[in-house]
């Protein structure tokens, strides 16, 4: 995911466009950070802090697990509109673009194909398929 995010970077944990909300290796925005109780802290401590990243992104991923499990259990392992539906590329999906465009995108049949912050298809997400990303079902 990091590659997709935040890739191009000599470290990607200080990855950051000017004055963007997206933070470090896997440009967690606002939202995800306030969700896992880390909207306090500043942009110096986090790119300054790669275990806090790795474990804000493990904390971020349950969340959108569990946001997705009903979506998850219903597709994964399907193939529908051209593309291979995995649980780890649902919720990498999900981290791109939130829970509800991904259920709106699964639950068109593929068809209603939700863009990113910068326009771009959040489908580029699925190729992260078939990763085992440890999450506590």
């Amino acid at each position: 995911m990091c590659q997709l995010e935040s890739g191009g970077t000599s470290n990607p944990y200080t990855a950051r466009r000017a004055n963007s909300q997206f933070w470090g290796k896997y440009q967690l925005g606002e939202y995800a950070r306030k969700s896992i109780n880390l909207n306090n802290v500043s942009w110096e401590e986090w790119k300054a802090n790669p275990e806090l990243q790795e474990a804000a992104l493990k904390m971020w991923i349950k969340i959108i697990y569990n946001d997705l499990k009903p979506e998850i259990k219903k597709y994964d392992g399907k193939f529908m509109g051209g593309w291979n539906i995995t649980e780890s590329g649902i919720i990498a999906m999900g981290h791109n673009v939130g829970p509800e465009p991904v259920k709106t995108f699964l639950n068109s049949g593929c068809k209603i194909i939700p863009k990113d912050g910068s326009g771009i298809a959040a489908t580029r997400f699925l190729i992260l398929g078939n990763y085992d990303l440890e999450i506590e079902k």
